[in-house]
């Protein structure tokens, strides 16, 4: 059984309200889409809605509101970032009658993602038995959302990493691997750039997570442990990792970031294009 965990705890806001909630042309928050597309995938079971105190009651009332029942809802409280709120939701999954052996991860930010990168990647997770699976874009900086990726995680090839961001990941199979994140910089072509989106062996991820130390994202907030540091745990302990390769899901991965205003109309464009 594969489950779900869809990540809104984090305190992204304008004049009062989450992030999430911001609505895209034909009306529908954000989230709503986020939980809408999930839904589409067919077979997780259960689906978690991981959530905050500060806003959590309003998003849950959105999800509601337009008609989705039978999900679950996890508040997370302490501000630790995505891989503490994935934490938080976990143990759902290991009790008895709700046993997932695989954990699809989504961002609640995210409603661009489509339902066959999500069915494509649980798919790959288990044809190859992976602990984790990610997706990742080849950069291409004549793609005209290139700009839009200077706050993503990228993996980088490359033996000079002294310039390259934040090093998380170094002499896998004879080459250095790095992940660089949240520097502001703008991935370099032949880097792959993290879809933000996961599907990881649950019993393993339950394992790994709580040793993930914070590290600073740059935003001026505290610390927060970041969902990439799996990638790190994943090659130290030499455990299975799938990377799905898209070269067309460049317009899925773009997020909703609430100290870029771009970001929203980015999405807004992309979705009223669809």
């Amino acid at each position: 059984m594969t489950a779900a965990v869809i990540l809104a705890a984090g305190y992204g806001h304008e004049n009062g309200q989450s992030k999430l909630l911001k609505t895209l042309p034909d009306g529908t928050p954000i989230i709503v889409q986020v939980v809408k597309n999930v839904r589409a995938v067919g077979g997780l079971k259960p689906i978690v809605v991981v959530i905050n105190e500060t806003y959590g009651q309003s998003i849950q009332s959105a999800i509601e509101r337009a008609g989705f029942s039978g999900l679950e809802f996890m508040h997370q409280t302490d501000r630790l970032g995505a891989a503490d709120a994935l934490n938080c939701a976990l143990p759902i999954f290991l009790e008895d009658g709700k046993l997932a052996s695989e954990t699809l991860v989504v961002f609640g930010d995210m409603p661009l993602l489509s339902p066959k990168l999500m069915r494509d990647m649980v798919a790959k997770h288990r044809e190859v038995e992976s602990k984790l699976t990610i997706s990742s874009w080849p950069f291409d900086p004549d793609h005209k959302l290139a700009s839009c990726m200077g706050n993503y995680a990228f993996l980088v090839r490359d033996d000079d990493i002294n310039h390259r961001g934040t090093p998380l990941v170094v002499d896998k199979e004879g080459e250095s691997l790095v992940v660089s994140m949240y520097n502001g910089m703008i991935p370099q072509e032949g880097d792959q750039v993290l879809s933000s989106l996961y599907v990881v062996d649950t019993t393993w991820a339950r394992e790994v997570l709580p040793s993930i130390e914070p590290m600073f994202k740059g935003d001026g907030f505290p610390p927060e442990k970041h969902m990439p540091k799996l990638i790190e745990k994943a090659m130290i302990s030499s455990v299975p990792v799938a990377n799905v390769v898209c070269r067309n899901i460049a317009a899925e991965i773009i997020g909703v970031d609430a100290h870029t205003p771009k970001s929203y109309k980015t999405v807004c464009d992309l979705v009223e294009g669809l």
